[in-house]
Order: structure tokens, then C-alpha cells, then sequence
């Protein structure tokens, strides 16, 4: 099937050297930036909490790209541990990660009154807490390096979206706190809002 990216007139090596983690790129937005990725040339790691899904990807994008370039690793993004072998697996794999994309997320739908405070922390656990945990775990070795993108797959939304447009919205206000933090430094931080997609989890 041909991409999108490749009728732009981008060179299909710019990210070359480049390693990527795409979370929650089992499928959906995260399975076909992955696949942009690495038409572009970099490396990519896909971090997915479905096992199943996870290696599906992989398979998928090793037979279109070849095995040396894609890792499954699986992940919980709202887990601190989870996280942390994220980053040791990826280092181990390619020397550096380069560029983070914060695309995992699930979908809490329902009016606020009725929401339980489980289904609330339940999405505060991937669409917020995974952000925050991602950049803490990569964003040293970025500034070390004095190389870096943090991105953020954000929306808004309106009624019976709250438990899930919150927390997404949020992840708005980490990327330019993020950018203003940054300033000066050759990192970038924000944010993408692609708008409704008619994914698995739309």
C-alpha cells in the first residue's frame, strides 16, 4: 500500500540514525506513524501494553522494513517500572532513543456524574501519568545529548468525554510547559491533535 509520506517529496532516509517510541503503536495513529518512521529511516520501538497487538506490529513493519530496525517491547506507559525497562531495552537495542511519541491512550466515555473515580484514575493512568513518566525516564539523556522530540497525541472534546478529553487536554499544558523549559536547548516539545480517527479504539 503506498504512504502518504512518500508522494510529499521527503527523503525517505531523513531520520536516518534515528531511534523512535511510538506508544501505544499496536495499531491505529501509533501502528502508521510507526510505519512513516521507518520509511524515513529510523529505528522504532513499539511500546504496547496488548501483547498480542504488540507483536502483530512488529511482524508487520519487520516484513516491510526488515528485522533489524523494529522492537516490541510491552509496556504499561502509567507504570514506573514498566517505563524504566522500556528505556533500558530500547538503549540496549539501538545506543539511544531520539524522539518520544505519546500516543498510547484508552477511552473513558460517560457524563462526569456518572463516572466512577476508578474509570478517572484509570485514565489519568495512560493519557497523563504515562506522559509525565515518559518524560522523566527519556528527557535526560535528550538534554545530555542536546538532541530531542517529545510529542504529545492530544485532543479536546465536550460532553460525555470528560474522563477522557481531561486528561488528553492536559498533556497540551505538559508540552508547553515542557517547550518553556526547553528553551534554549535543541529539543522540541509538543503536541499533535489529529482529530477524530476511526481506529479500533474510535
Amino acid at each position: 500500500m503506498t504512504m502518504i509520506i512518500s508522494q510529499l517529496g521527503i527523503q525517505p532516509d531523513a531520520l536516518q540514525g534515528e531511534t523512535v517510541i511510538v506508544t501505544g503503536a499496536g495499531g491505529g495513529i501509533g501502528y502508521e506513524a510507526a510505519r512513516a518512521l521507518l520509511w524515513l529511516g529510523a529505528n522504532v520501538v513499539i511500546a504496547e501494553i496488548n501483547h498480542q497487538n504488540g507483536r502483530k506490529a512488529e511482524c508487520a513493519l519487520e516484513s516491510e522494513f526488515g528485522k533489524d530496525r523494529v522492537l516490541f517491547v510491552h509496556t504499561d506507559v502509567g507504570d514506573e517500572a514498566s517505563v524504566k525497562n522500556l528505556y533500558n531495552l530500547s538503549n540496549l537495542a539501538f545506543g539511544k532513543v531520539d524522539a518520544v511519541i505519546n500516543n498510547a491512550t484508552i477511552a473513558v466515555l460517560g457524563q462526569v456524574k456518572d463516572l466512577s473515580i476508578e474509570e478517572w484514575d484509570r485514565s489519568y493512568h495512560v493519557n497523563l501519568r504515562g506522559p509525565v513518566l515518559m518524560a522523566k525516564t527519556f528527557l535526560s539523556d535528550m538534554i545530555q545529548r542536546n538532541h530531542g522530540v517529545f510529542a504529545c497525541v492530544s485532543s479536546t472534546g465536550t460532553a460525555f468525554l470528560g474522563g477522557y478529553e481531561t486528561f488528553k487536554a492536559a498533556q497540551v499544558h505538559l508540552a508547553n510547559t515542557l517547550d518553556a523549559e526547553l528553551e534554549g536547548t535543541n529539543i522540541s516539545a509538543y503536541t499533535i491533535g489529529p482529530g477524530l480517527i476511526p481506529t479500533e479504539t474510535a
